[in-house]
């Protein structure tokens, strides 16, 4: 969601008021979302639970449903607020599932997750149609399917503690769509007999989050993209560059060692840096005429700083679209990039990330007070012309320069000489 968006309010009534008209939760059970689909039929293994369990759930469904058809002004804090109505015997934790990738951590093996609706009326979702990827690698493959969820519940297992997860999602005035997340942990008897509580947090739940927290962020066969004024993971644009080495870049060999050195000894010399004194990072501008060979250069040290122990990290730039203007895309990029380091931040054609308004303040994070230790940067550009003395020469910044031949004076190369 652009971040524009992110801080708008919804139409607001008193949480108080949203709350008194659920005190009797169950008598709303059959007034329910006419416009979303349920799944009468589904795959997913059901996990059983008590009566008490499947009451609370039940009940706090219709609450929900209820109350999300209604005007409000808090949506987390009174959705979180239901919950605790609900199942006062539970600790409730609200997180974000773009930092807490719970699902991805458990499909991964370390945790266990079961959907668990008891009944399908209870479980609110659309199915998605994913088409096939690549139709020339595989023409059987039918696609698959997968399941939007504005209303889900499951059971969900870390080191022998269980869990119930509930997530959620529902539209805003302005058709973005916001999503909820909840870990619900039971109330441990031994701290409830003490008069003082001395964390609002659960020591389990927090365990589990910072585990999830630390596989989240880590990349698992991925390159991290800037596009759309934020950071995704792209699972597609890595699996497209596998197979890229150096033996497919068409450059004199000259060039390509010298751009593999470049790269490769910066990862090495950590500690010669440090002995000099100098900040350990580099900037590498690749430039020439379209179809040089700049492109396929790029995705060939992407592969090699991956294969080295540990992988390097690859952050992509595609652009600074963003309606919080192009100084905040640059903010997040190198924040990112701080945070992932020692990484390969890419900027393809720099010419048009480093514009006018924006030079000052893009080499005030490359060079400005802020560490930027352990970041390769790597630009291209069609036009070196185009950029400011201020980036290309100044050293510390994009002092290295690697440029390959283009197709005409490849082909000019081959041409034999006349014999006169």
């Amino acid at each position: 969601m652009p971040s524009c968006l992110a801080n708008l309010w919804l139409p607001t009534i008193p949480i108080r008021q949203v709350l008194n008209t659920l005190k009797s939760p169950s008598d709303h059970h059959h007034r329910h979302h006419h416009h979303h689909h349920n799944h009468h039929h589904h795959t997913t293994k059901m996990a059983s639970s008590s009566p008490s369990s499947r009451t609370a759930h039940k009940d706090f469904f219709s609450a929900w449903a209820e109350f999300n058809s209604s005007p409000r002004s808090d949506v987390p804090l009174s959705t979180q607020l239901l919950l605790q109505k609900h199942h006062p015997s539970h600790h409730i934790t609200r997180t974000s599932s773009s930092k807490f990738d719970l699902f991805g951590f458990a499909a991964a093996g370390h945790a266990t997750a079961v959907l668990s609706f008891e009944s399908p009326r209870l479980y609110n979702a659309s199915r998605i149609y994913h088409s096939p990827k690549m139709r020339l690698v595989d023409a059987a493959d039918p696609g698959s399917l997968s399941d939007d969820v504005d209303f889900g519940r499951w059971l969900y297992t870390y080191q022998d503690a269980t869990f119930t997860v509930y997530r959620l999602q529902y539209l805003g005035v302005h058709g973005q769509t916001h999503k909820l997340l909840f870990v619900l942990a039971e109330d441990d008897p031994s701290t409830e007999s003490s008069a003082v509580t001395t964390s609002p947090h659960h020591p389990r739940t927090d365990a589990l989050l910072l585990a999830a927290a630390a596989w989240t962020h880590q990349l698992h066969n991925e390159i991290y993209v800037f596009d759309d004024s934020r950071w995704q993971k792209d699972a597609d644009l890595w699996a497209s560059i596998q197979g890229a080495s150096w033996a497919d870049v068409i450059l004199d060999q000259s060039v390509k060692a010298g751009l593999e050195h470049d790269a490769l000894s910066f990862f090495d010399n950590r500690a010669l840096y440090h002995s000099l004194s100098v900040p350990w990072k580099r900037g590498i501008i690749l430039h020439g005429v379209p179809g040089n060979g700049k492109t396929v250069s790029i995705k060939a040290l992407i592969n090699a700083l991956a294969a080295r122990s540990p992988p390097v990290p690859a952050l992509y730039v595609k652009n600074l679209d963003s309606c919080s203007g192009d100084k905040w895309s640059i903010q997040m990029i190198f924040s990112q990039a701080r945070k992932m380091a020692p990484c390969l931040l890419v900027l393809e054609d720099l010419d048009s990330i480093v514009r006018g308004k924006t030079r000052s303040y893009f080499l005030n994070e490359v060079d400005g007070l802020a560490s930027n230790d352990g970041i390769l940067m790597v630009g291209s550009t069609n036009h070196l012309g185009r950029l400011d003395d201020a980036i290309t020469k100044r050293p510390s910044r994009f002092d290295r320069k690697r440029r390959g031949r283009g197709r005409r004076q490849r082909s000019r190369q081959r041409r034999p000489s006349p014999r006169w």
